[in-house]
């Protein structure tokens, strides 16, 4: 996008003031009209944003196009892509951990992916990422038998407290109290600019009205269980709900985090340090401390 304004820009004053103005008179009347109402220089930003999402989507599909998953054995063989054809072989034992995830619209629409974590595996962005793109989330359990038998998630076993919301939501709450008050405070000191900061806001409300609702998703769903020598976690990270299903043993080492108020109420924030190539953390929010520290079997 940089290399094509920089082009036509520098075009135009190269071909003169006439060629410039009928590309930018062009452009500006395409977006006007295409606009609905709202700035035309925020609406060429949302094409622009909208045509770089939508090449993006092409090439993911194309990636996972064809794609098939079998399990043979110790072995997890994956294939897939249209132009260029990639297979993997996984070995099942070296898998780090599996993770399901689920985003605000895939949770309410009941869909999941599942991806997994291996040693040089999806390491380039080229590399096919999801051995299982999309879910339902009803036939997961059933699919993930038929290629991970021994990896099953288990329902919570431990959970937070329901007086724990602001745990969940403290943090997320800020951006959807801070953004509109900014919003209506720049309005008020720039009158000129309140068609363009007006738009500005209401977009960035977005962002972090969905970084609520994936919390408050996540205060409704997020625990921890243990079913032999695997752990399933439940938590969020960023956009995304995760379910994580964690071999014991690939647990590089386990921190209990307390505040000063959930020492008093004997909870505690677990963060579990998993081996991969680089270090992964995955957070449980305001779990009892010492239903943990038997769950885990630490002595501290």
């Amino acid at each position: 996008m940089i290399f094509l304004a920089t082009l036509i820009s520098r075009t135009g004053e190269l071909l003169g003031a006439e060629f410039k103005s009928r590309v930018y008179g062009t452009f500006e009347r395409v977006t006007q009209l295409l606009a609905f109402g709202i700035p035309p220089a925020a609406a060429a930003l949302a094409y622009i944003l909208l045509f770089g999402w939508l090449v993006a989507f092409s090439i993911n599909f194309i990636r996972h196009k064809n794609l098939v998953v079998r399990r043979r054995g110790g072995a997890l063989h994956i294939r897939g892509g249209v132009f260029t054809s990639r297979e993997y072989v996984v070995a099942a034992d070296q898998l780090n951990y599996l993770d399901i995830r689920q985003t605000v619209l895939s949770f309410f629409l009941r869909f999941c992916t599942v991806h997994i974590n291996a040693v040089g595996y999806s390491k380039y962005s080229d590399d096919v990422s999801g051995v299982i793109p999309a879910v339902r989330v009803r036939d997961a359990a059933r699919t993930l038998g038929l290629v991970f038998p021994e990896w099953k998630p288990a329902p919570r076993q431990l959970r937070h407290n329901w007086g724990a919301l602001f745990k969940f939501i403290g943090d997320a709450s800020w951006g959807c109290v801070l953004i509109p008050a900014a919003t209506f405070f720049l309005r008020w000191l720039l009158p000129s600019w309140s068609g363009f900061v007006g738009w500005v806001g209401f977009m960035l409300c977005f962002p972090a009205y969905w970084f609520l609702m994936i919390r408050l998703i996540d205060y409704f769903t997020s625990g921890i269980a243990r079913d032999g020598d695997r752990l399933t976690l439940h938590y969020s990270s960023g956009y995304y709900l995760h379910t994580i299903i964690l071999p014991i043993d690939r647990i590089a080492w386990v921190c209990l985090r307390q505040s000063p108020i959930q020492a008093m109420d004997k909870k505690c924030d677990v963060l579990i340090y998993s081996y991969a190539e680089h270090s992964t953390r995955h957070h449980i929010r305001n779990l009892d401390r010492q239903a943990v520290q038997e769950m885990l079997g630490l002595e501290l």
